[in-house]
């Protein structure tokens, strides 16, 4: 009895444990390899994580971002052009951001485009990412 009592209990785990599990994905950003700025909507939000910062680019227009996760270069949501992604010295692929590439990109009044460690991860992110940046819903940090 004691036995059958103990199974039932970590079987009761289980399945909350995997509930959990369940809600937790399916509530989570979509995880993806590589996107074309050509496939985004104005506004649409990208999470990428390089090997060494965690950047947010908010789609505007045409090769236009928003871009904001360097403490110097663009600690607040940053007006910059999304030059594309490298990988090592030949590879470039112009509006794209990829997995085992490096991002790059130029701010308005830099001479020369930025290139950030290699990404590591994106997901995509919905919503009103620079009122979500804030904190505030409808307010952006540049209104603050």
């Amino acid at each position: 009895m004691v036995i059958y009592l103990l199974v039932l209990e970590m079987m009761s785990d289980l399945t909350r444990a995997t509930s959990t599990a369940v809600r937790e994905v399916q509530e989570a950003p979509s995880v993806i390899t590589g996107v074309h700025l050509d496939a985004l909507t104005a506004g649409s939000v990208l999470e990428v994580e390089t090997k060494s910062r965690r950047y947010e680019i908010e789609y505007v227009d045409g090769d236009e971002i928003l871009i904001w996760g360097h403490p110097q270069l663009c600690p607040t949501p940053t007006p910059a052009q999304l030059c594309g992604s490298r990988k090592g010295i030949d590879e470039f692929e112009r509006r794209y951001v990829g997995c085992g590439m490096r991002l790059v990109f130029k701010r308005p009044d830099d001479p020369c485009p930025i290139t950030t460690s290699e990404v590591t991860e994106i997901r995509i992110i919905e919503g009103n990412p620079v009122a979500m940046h804030a904190g505030m819903p409808g307010r952006s940090p540049r209104e603050s």
